[in-house]
């Protein structure tokens, strides 16, 4: 048995078995996939009745269990992610979350006074709103939140100092069409008595826009009777319909108009109301599930009301149609919405929208600024308040917001849902402010009743936001000297040898009821919880006993404490803004927190509180927060919320989730990451499960030979800002934990139809990855360019590489002179070598002028060629390392071309060594892909399929002896002879290995063909014709010409054929 490797060999590289899509190890993943969609919602019980549809995009797979039996529109469900956190819906009425939506720090700045929001199932939210400066000019623009992120501002549509105060304001609103456009429109800022819109339109989210009307109405508002108060727009089927707040000397009136050319232009339906008609103040439009149109409106006596109108054609402000059907409906009994000055409705505030199968109704009671919420389950037939407790309602049970100030209240609301939150936008401080209200939760705020009706849920009695210091409000008692200034990031307290107290008085019977807090804050300055520096304190006490709890907050922790001293310590960075619930009853507490975010979703860590300490009466009943106790060291914080609920309306000491609701068919309501779902038949019953796996337009199983076989079709990753690591487990039942062998000695890596530059390949040592070889896929094409329009050529005579012709086309090239780096794509390359040699042929570069502007590329530098596929074989993995756990492609980052990372096929294995190697005669043949047609007068027309593909044809000649195989003493050949190599081939065996082979790939799993191989420890195959993604086809045969059976045979084999995978 010796040695015999010549020096250079061939051989194929062969899947291993276990790598495949199943072989994923998700827990060691970083790889994203580009464009994501929403999966199919798969039943796991047998035997389910309810059927669920999903739309939008999916970033995670996602879990939905049903907690509540029954029909759509009344059975219930949570849903978990990849996490399997169970989330609920928190109840409609209960604020969750607040902030600037666009912080102006001054009149001078600009004061924000309208604005309008849309949204859409994606998780995308559009505001649009005007602002004025104390320089007189007046401004109209747009912003959008997409799902869990930040605001972008998208478009300035107007921005001017007019000569004097024009006759109109422009009331900016917007709307999302029926072909998924949005429209906005606003009142041009004119000096003439005939006031008109501008009509603004974008067919990409807002990205880009188009000024599709300079006069939108047909019929002008005449300014000299009319001045403009509020207008909104809305989309009826394929009817966009606008209504218009127009007030005269003795009447609120409404002007409607209707569009049927997509928006482009409005007429007027009928007549602008006329004061027989009644006052509309404050209008606010929305379309129905059953395509009709409902109005909340507040009317001449300063009540709230509701009207609905089945088409767009007929006039809402028509009193024949209102007395007739009678569709005049008091959204509240009593209460005042709005002041009346002489016949004319003013100062009011109100907002519209439809969620989870009801109807809401946001209206500012007049005269305290309180928000109050109304709720109607037959859209708009009757209304209830927005949430209910364990008696008689009553008109507290529909405030949702209540700061103790009239004076700082928000005005001009408008209102959407968006990420399955409703949320209501207004206006102080000059600073566009928004509530959200509900939204999923993993702890369910507390029911009010044993067995809760959608509504029954504690609703908060005080809640303080930074539209106004604390001093301001009814509410709070502000004692200290500390520093407080109202900032983008809220309330900021600055402290040095001084405090700033804020203190909530309330009464009630806490020891059997309890009580809950919520608080948002960021701690920018404090070493130290030793004393109450920065603090949130809770007194109860029921003049027999009292109770004491405190959050101490330093800049890395917060201490739970009782009057005996700490009961708990989180660890938390507290420099970030940080959210907290506190669920406080008798001796027991619990304290959820988080960092917060945007995020519709709130996933929370639970700090458990027990054995309060009962205390002596005399504390008295309140909450204080703020810079409590005296230092001379620096402080700051900043407080973004602090909300209290006690008594009664806290709730039971109870924080099980509380399930959202299945919508009806056509109807959907909001998961998370873009995912909507609908629901069908009935009925769902309880612990039903239903698997929504997301799904990509470019997902990662396209990588995987059984999905997809061609390179063509690819995994991309979202972007090329970060490493994308793709772990897979060398069997998916053994695990990460014990080593599995090779089928040779030889790793071999191919990539198809990439676009990038580096990669690494990594194994998983039992603890961490372990870099095997990092790869540069550029390595032998380097050299230096000079630029000629739209070709590059090679500018120094030293000759780098030969290229043979079409071989680079659709290669990548980095091209780079100094800071300045360019990447093109080559689409025609001449045969040559890269140099400026005159005895020799020159290579010529020809790259994709569309995809990359010429001008922009550097006169000359230095060039790097990115081939679109390359093999790595890796020697001595099994020798040395005994087998691998687990193989990683690991992506750094870099930048590419397109943006993104892509990877067509990927073939990962061991490397096969027939041996001996196939004798001479080899052929290679390509075959185009057209469709090609003649006609009879021999017109020639063709039209390309694809690239075409190569056939490389091989064939064992002459006998080869198989005596020394039987009998089990080959010589043998090895790839590397450094030390812990093993052989990879035993000569004499190629016929039997051929014949292996075709069984393993049966004519549909793909190898790679490798005509040389050289021996050395490492190699990589980076040019066209080095190897070949292929499969076998037709048959193999292999011919004894000599000898005995299964002893001393002499074999031949026929020709075989591969054909590439293109």
């Amino acid at each position: 048995m010796a040695d015999i490797t010549p020096d250079n060999i061939r051989g194929f590289l062969i899947p291993y078995i276990g790598i495949a899509k199943d072989a994923l190890w998700t827990a060691q993943s970083t790889y994203s996939q580009a464009n994501p969609r929403s999966g199919i919602p798969e039943a796991q019980n047998i035997g389910t009745g309810l059927v669920l549809s999903a739309i939008g995009t999916q970033s995670e797979n996602i879990t939905v269990t049903t907690t509540e039996g029954g029909i759509p529109s009344e059975a219930q469900f949570t849903w978990s992610g990849v996490d399997t956190i169970e989330m609920g819906q928190d109840a409609n009425h209960i604020l969750t979350e607040s902030g600037f939506w666009k912080f102006s720090s001054s009149a001078a700045v600009g004061s924000y006074f309208q604005s309008d929001c849309v949204s859409d199932l994606e998780g995308r939210v559009w505001v649009v709103s005007e602002v004025l400066d104390s320089g007189g000019r007046y401004t109209i623009s747009i912003r959008r939140q997409d799902k869990n992120g930040s605001i972008t501002a998208l478009n300035t549509f107007v921005s001017v100092i007019p000569v004097s105060t024009p006759n109109s304001n422009g009331l900016p609103c917007i709307t999302r069409t029926q072909d998924g456009s949005l429209l906005v429109a606003f009142f041009t800022y004119t000096l003439n008595n005939d006031v008109n819109i501008q009509i603004h339109r974008s067919t990409d989210n807002g990205d880009n826009w188009t000024k599709v009307s300079s006069r939108g109405l047909k019929n002008p508002i005449d300014s000299t009777t009319f001045t403009n108060k509020k207008m909104r727009m809305i989309t009826v089927d394929s009817t966009v319909v606008l209504f218009v707040e127009c007030v005269a000397s003795n009447r609120n009136s409404l002007a409607q108009y209707v569009s049927r050319d997509n928006g482009t232009s409005f007429s007027l339906v009928d007549a602008i109301s006329s004061n027989t008609n009644g006052d509309f103040h404050e209008p606010s439009p929305i379309t129905l599930p059953d395509g009709t149109i409902g109005i909340s409106y507040i009317n001449g006596s300063g009540g709230l009301v509701f009207l609905k109108i089945p088409n767009p054609g007929i006039r809402a402000s028509s009193t024949r149609w209102q007395t007739n059907n009678l569709k005049n409906i008091d959204v509240s009994v009593g209460g005042q919405f709005g002041d009346i000055s002489g016949a004319v409705v003013q100062n009011g505030n109100s907002c519209i929208w439809f969620q989870d199968g009801r109807l809401w109704v946001v209206a500012q009671k007049f005269g305290d600024g309180r928000l109050q919420l109304y709720s109607s389950d037959d859209l708009g037939e009757t209304w209830t308040y927005g949430s209910s407790g364990s008696g008689a309602s009553s008109v507290n049970d529909a405030i949702i917001l209540d700061y103790g100030s009239n004076s700082d209240r928000l005005f001009q609301l408008s209102a959407c849902v968006h990420e399955g939150r409703a949320k209501i936008f207004g206006h102080n401080t000059n600073s566009v402010w928004y509530l959200a209200l509900n939204g999923y939760s993993s702890f369910g705020y507390p029911k009010r009743v044993d067995q809760p009706s959608r509504s029954q849920y504690m609703r908060w009695d005080s809640t303080y936001i930074p539209v106004m210091l604390p001093a301001t409000s009814s509410q709070y008692t502000t004692t200290g000297a500390a520093t407080q200034t109202l900032v983008e990031n809220g309330l900021r307290i600055q402290s040095a040898n001084q405090t700033r107290k804020y203190r909530y008085t309330h009464t009630g019977s806490y020891f059997t009821q309890g009580q809950v807090i919520r608080a948002r804050l960021k701690v920018d300055a404090n070493s130290s919880n030793a004393t109450d520096r920065i603090a949130l304190r809770i007194f109860q006490d029921n003049t027999a006993n009292s109770r004491t709890l405190k959050l101490r907050f330093s800049t890395t922790q917060v201490l739970v404490q009782d009057s005996t001293g700490t009961k708990a310590t989180i660890t938390h960075d507290m420099t970030n803004s940080t959210e907290f619930v506190i669920v406080f009853k008798g001796s027991d507490a619990k304290v959820f927190y988080r960092t917060a975010d945007s995020k519709s979703a709130k996933k929370w860590t639970l700090q458990s509180i027990s054995g309060i300490n009962l205390d002596a009466t005399g504390t008295g009943n309140y909450i204080e927060w703020g810079h409590l106790a005296l230092t001379a060291d620096s402080l700051e914080s900043h407080w973004q919320e602090v909300s209290v609920s006690s008594g009664e309306e806290a709730g039971e000491y109870n924080t099980d989730l509380r399930g959202a609701q299945y919508p009806a068919y056509g109807e959907f309501i909001y998961i998370d990451g873009g995912l909507s779902i609908t629901a069908k038949d009935s009925p769902a019953r309880g612990e039903d499960t239903y698997k929504i796996d997301s799904r990509y337009d470019y997902p990662i199983d396209n990588i995987f030979y059984s999905i997809s076989l061609s390179p063509r079709v690819t995994w991309r990753s979202k972007d090329d800002t970060q490493t994308e690591r793709i772990p897979l487990l060398m069997d998916k039942n053994v695990g990460s934990t014990i080593k599995s062998l090779g089928l040779s000695d030889t790793l071999g890596v191919y990539l198809g139809n990439i676009n990038f530059q580096n990669f690494n390949i990594e194994s998983w040592d039992g603890g961490s990855w372990v870099t095997l070889a990092a790869v540069d896929v550029s390595d032998g094409l380097s050299g230096t360019y000079v630029l000629r329009g739209a070709t590059l050529e090679s500018n120094i005579t030293e000759n780098q590489f030969y290229l043979h012709y079409g071989e680079a086309i659709g290669w990548r090239a980095i091209l780079t002179s100094g800071e300045t780096k360019k990447i093109v794509k080559i689409i025609q390359n001449s045969e040559g070598v890269w140099g400026q040699n005159s005895d020799r042929k020159r290579c010529v570069l020809v790259y994709d002028t569309d995809l990359t502007d010429h001008s922009t590329i550097p006169a000359s530098g230095t060039i790097k060629l990115i081939p679109n596929s390359i093999t790595y074989l890796k020697s001595r993995l099994d020798g040395v390392n005994l087998g691998q756990r687990a193989l990683a492609i690991s992506i750094p980052t870099q930048t590419t071309l397109e943006g993104y990372y892509q990877i067509g096929s990927m073939v990962m294995g061991s490397v096969a060594y027939p041996a001996p190697q196939y004798q001479r005669g080899r052929t290679i043949s390509y075959q185009p892909n057209n469709q090609d047609t003649e006609t009879l007068d021999g017109m020639f027309f063709s039209r390309k399929m694809s690239d075409g593909r190569r056939v490389a044809s091989v064939a064992w000649t002459e006998p080869i002896d198989t005596t020394k195989i039987q009998s089990r003493d080959p010589d043998y050949w090895k790839v590397t002879n450094t030390a812990g190599a093993l052989p990879v081939a035993n000569y004499g065996d190629a016929p039997f290995l051929m014949q292996g082979l075709f069984r393993y790939l049966q004519n549909r799993k793909p190898l790679i063909y490798i005509p040389v191989i050289k021996k050395a420890d490492d190699q990589l195959l980076n040019r066209y014709y080095d190897h070949l993604l292929a499969r076998t086809t037709g048959s193999i045969t292999i011919e004894s010409v000599l000898g005995d059976e299964l002893d001393n045979e002499l074999f031949r084999v026929a020709t075989i054929n591969l054909e590439e995978i293109e």
